[in-house]
């Protein structure tokens, strides 16, 4: 049952980080960094990384061609207008055109993904949308939008929830409380699983027996999405309204996507219920976009579902030294 998946991508990206500078195999990707860039990759876009001979190039999903002959060590999918490249032992960005947004003079990629850096008494940020990085004197941490209620611990090991303001108590009394956003927040009461708003209405009625949360995104509020289970359905929402149900539990659920495991494979639903993809894969992440396919390939698709392969891990073995389908376990 996933209600914490905050701890779990935590332990994911220190596994990652860990495994990326510790293992040779590793060398030719940072899986640290791929784990983050997954969640947000731009849907469909057309200016994808591929691997080529050990070195990584961006191709036009679209026309089939290089967008540009200008190979690199590293490379990642687009988040905005840049993507994160590795050249010459150097971290950098490159616009879609493969030109140098910001040039590779940097050791670490640290300042280019949710973390900050310090350079000349100024904290700096990297912007992807703007392509550079921002700048203040007096840096201050934006932590995701919180729904206005405050929760605190009552009588009993219960939990109570109040208006964040007024801090008055409201019945009823809850044993957990799990809050992903205004309209999504999951209450648990006698083991069994509803929803309430944010103004403490009961949305839908406690009596479920389980719940998947939504994926929790880098830099960026919790999906909307979430399921609950009642019976032998699973019973799929957009913060309160129903979209559909089915019998299969999802494993991951994203921005307007479910991924579910069939077998050994994994594929996802859309909001309509309506399965995705032709092919099943060995996983798929959160954004739908990135995915293992059977040949052990890492591959991005396109809008057309076409596979470009980015990384091959039987080439670069892997999957000599671990298990490395047990890296993308959700």
């Amino acid at each position: 049952m996933v209600k914490n998946n905050r701890y779990i991508n935590t332990l994911l990206l220190v596994l990652f980080s860990n495994l990326a500078f510790c293992q040779a195999e590793l060398r030719s990707v940072n899986f640290h960094l791929l784990k983050h860039f997954s969640y947000e990759l731009s849907k469909y876009d057309s200016i994808v990384p591929i691997q080529r001979a050990g070195k990584y190039y961006f191709i036009n999903t679209v026309t089939k061609k290089l967008v540009s002959d200008e190979s690199f060590e590293e490379a990642y999918p687009f988040k905005g207008k840049c993507a994160l490249i590795k050249k010459d032992g150097k971290y950098g960005m490159v616009d879609k055109q493969i030109h140098y947004a910001v040039m590779p003079t940097f050791n670490s990629p640290n300042g280019f993904f949710g973390k900050v850096i310090k350079d000349d008494n100024h904290i700096k940020r990297f912007n992807y949308n703007k392509a550079r990085f921002d700048s203040t004197e007096t840096f201050v941490w934006e932590d995701p939008i919180a729904p206005p209620i405050y929760y605190t611990t009552a009588r009993n090991n219960k939990f109570y929830y109040g208006l964040r303001y007024n801090m008055t108590t409201s019945s009823p009394i809850y044993d957990t409380i799990f809050s992903f956003n205004t309209n999504s927040i999951i209450v648990e009461l006698s083991g069994k699983y509803g929803m309430i708003n944010y103004k403490g209405e009961v949305v839908v009625p406690i009596n479920n027996k389980d719940f998947v949360s939504p994926t929790m995104l880098p830099d960026a509020s919790s999906s909307a999405y979430i399921a609950l289970q009642k019976g032998l359905y699973w019973y799929y929402y957009k913060s309160n309204k129903l979209l559909f149900k089915n019998r299969l539990k999802p494993t991951v659920i994203g921005e307007d996507i479910f991924v579910y495991k069939i077998g050994n494979l994994y594929n996802y639903f859309n909001d309509s219920g309506v399965r995705v993809l032709s092919n099943n894969y060995k996983w798929i992440a959160a954004s739908g976009n990135l995915a293992i396919n059977k040949k052990n390939q890492v591959v991005i698709l396109n809008r057309k579902r076409e596979e470009f392969v980015y990384l091959d891990l039987d080439k670069n073995s892997i999957q000599k030294s671990y298990n490395y389908t047990g890296l993308f376990e959700p």
